[in-house]
């Protein structure tokens, strides 16, 4: 029987726990424990208010991992092009 896949929603940071472990509340209001992967721990840690993706263990809700490039904006300013410009 393979394993479940993870549950992805997103949250936002409460308070940071140390260097790769957060406190995160989910859209429903659950606050859970997060930690950002080993291999992509994120050069500026995340400061409280910031929105990341999650993914929640299904059999621990209680637990989530932060997923990498999370903390990125989902929706680019106005500003940017979506396209790159070409400049003659």
């Amino acid at each position: 029987m393979p394993p479940e896949p993870p549950i992805t929603t997103h949250a936002e940071i409460l308070e940071s726990l140390d260097h790769r472990s957060y406190r995160a509340q989910l859209p429903n209001g659950k606050t859970v424990h997060a930690h950002t992967p080993k291999r992509s721990t994120p050069n500026t840690p995340l400061q409280p208010g910031d929105h990341v993706t999650l993914e929640l263990n299904p059999y621990d809700f209680s637990r989530a991992r932060i997923r990498p490039n999370s903390n990125e904006s989902p929706n680019p300013s106005p500003d940017s092009p979506t396209q790159p410009t070409h400049q003659p």
